[in-house]
């Protein structure tokens, strides 16, 4: 059975662990190498959480398209188009703002990164 919401919180959570592999890389790195348990378990950790990303999303775009078909009867472009932009959208730019904010704070910090 398809559960929108619960295939999203495994995504965030899946996108969650992937932002902690890089946030490793960034600052434990340095301290730890990058060999060893503690790199090879972040880098193993971030490898599964993109691969099983991906293969949700790709579900969960098959499941939209075949809604849109089973409402109009055919596939109707301008549907789908229409609800991935306002569904994607908003958080794009939300992490640019973000991503910007953070170059910010590290170049007049002069921090390392």
């Amino acid at each position: 059975m398809y559960n929108m919401k619960l295939y999203n919180s495994y995504r965030g959570f899946l996108a969650i662990l992937v932002f902690i592999g890089h946030l490793a890389v960034t600052f434990l790195y340095p301290y730890f190498g990058a060999s060893g348990f503690i790199p090879d378990l972040f880098n193993l950790l971030s490898t599964w959480s993109v691969n099983i990303f991906f293969i949700l999303s790709g579900y969960l775009i098959t499941y939209s398209i075949l809604g849109n078909i089973s409402r109009n009867g055919f596939f109707k472009w301008s549907d789908f188009l229409i609800s991935r932009i306002a569904r994607i959208y908003p958080p794009f730019m939300a992490s640019i703002l973000l991503s910007v904010m953070l170059y910010l704070i590290i170049f007049f910090f002069n921090l390392n990164g």
